[in-house]
């Protein structure tokens, strides 16, 4: 009997993985993914950031949007609620929304602004990244 990879669908949006210090859960939408990350063993919200991708060329004359040029895509960030570890809480919105063209909520609850947290929190969206790439 062979092992089927299941097939994400709307019905199954959900992701869960833990660390050594920190666990993520997401939920993607079709338009969007919900990403937060807090201590292992406890779900809780933290400092949240929205980020958008945004089409440049939706300031441009229509002649010059539809150009056979290189397409470029821009952000829009901002910090929704929060202020404990609100840069790395942007820069991880950030770096999701560049790599999945959606909008990102991501919420962060560490103990404390710790660079070994932030480097553990970007290897769970790492991986976060690379099963959403995997299942579309």
């Amino acid at each position: 009997m062979t092992e089927e990879k299941e097939e994400k669908t709307i019905t199954h949006p959900f992701y869960f993985q833990e660390g050594e210090e920190l666990q993520i859960i997401a939920t993607d939408f079709e338009n969007g993914i919900f990403v937060a990350i807090s201590q292992r063993g406890a779900n809780k919200l933290g400092t949240t950031a929205l980020s958008l991708p945004v089409d440049p060329s939706l300031g441009i004359s229509s002649d010059r949007r539809y150009s056979d040029g290189p397409k470029r895509r821009g952000l829009s960030s901002a910090t929704v609620i929060g202020s404990r570890n609100e840069i790395y809480t942007k820069a991880l919105a950030e770096k999701v929304a560049i790599a999945t063209d959606k909008i990102v909520y991501l919420s962060t609850n560490f103990r404390e602004n710790s660079e070994s947290l932030f480097s553990e929190a970007s290897t769970l969206v790492e991986a976060l990244l690379k099963e959403f790439f995997e299942t579309q």
